[in-house]
């Protein structure tokens, strides 16, 4: 072979590899955000990201790793991710509200028109009962070994008789580089009807179809002040 074909299908070759390596990147699967590390004073690794956790197919906004158990005390122990959580807020003096605990890999609570179950299989769903839509930030925390991690699904819209499903996955490692076992899980709320009315049922986000006529009503005053002004 001479050296002019030589240099030639090493080109091609080199532009082959090339291909092959864009090609890979472009397809590789995205990963989540890390987690803020809150007072973390043990070994454990925070290797958990936001798509550990998922609702409605979509990432949880935000995590927060850390030493403390969420299931302490009788309304639960928000330190763990309460400051890391506070940039999501509407108001930072709005405390979070117990929803339940799950003792189990599996179980469910209900609060605030709310069904919350979680699945050993690594699932779980959220079902508003109330007649109307419901706006509100939650938190799922997972509590394993002596760690856990909380995951914020920031302004989650759940529409009336709604129910979201979501999946579930401890990613985080202890001081012997294991994924720990699960000790417990807890669901928080804070904003519960956020943007809504008010009422006794955290409020009610409105609906697409009360939207369109509030637009047409809009419309029509509009109209009538131009006329009159003709």
């Amino acid at each position: 072979m001479n050296r002019s074909k030589l240099v030639k299908n090493l080109a091609v070759s080199l532009f082959c590899a090339t291909g092959m390596l864009a090609g890979t990147a472009a397809f590789a699967a995205p990963v989540g955000a890390s987690c803020s590390v809150i007072n973390v004073t043990k070994g454990s690794v925070a290797n958990a990201t936001t798509d550990d956790v998922t609702l409605n197919s979509a990432w949880s906004t935000a995590c927060a790793f850390s030493n403390v158990n969420p299931s302490q005390g009788p309304q639960g122990n928000t330190s763990g991710f309460g400051s890391a959580f506070d940039a999501y807020a509407t108001d930072t003096s709005t405390p979070w509200s117990l929803l339940g605990k799950i003792a189990k890999t599996s179980g469910t609570v209900t609060s605030n028109g709310l069904i919350l179950t979680l699945a050993a299989d690594g699932t779980w769903t959220v079902k508003n009962t109330t007649t109307g839509a419901l706006m509100l930030d939650l938190v799922l925390d997972i509590h394993a070994g002596n760690t856990s991690t909380a995951f914020l699904f920031d302004d989650q819209t759940i529409g009336a008789g709604a129910t979201l499903n979501g999946s579930w996955a401890i990613q985080w490692h202890n001081n012997g580089g294991q994924i720990p076992g699960y000790s417990n899980a807890v669901f928080f709320a804070r904003d519960l009807g956020e943007g809504g009315s008010g009422g006794g049922e955290g409020g009610n986000v409105p609906e697409p179809g009360s939207l369109a006529l509030m637009g047409l009503g809009m419309l029509g005053v509009v109209a009538l002040r131009k006329r009159n002004k003709a």
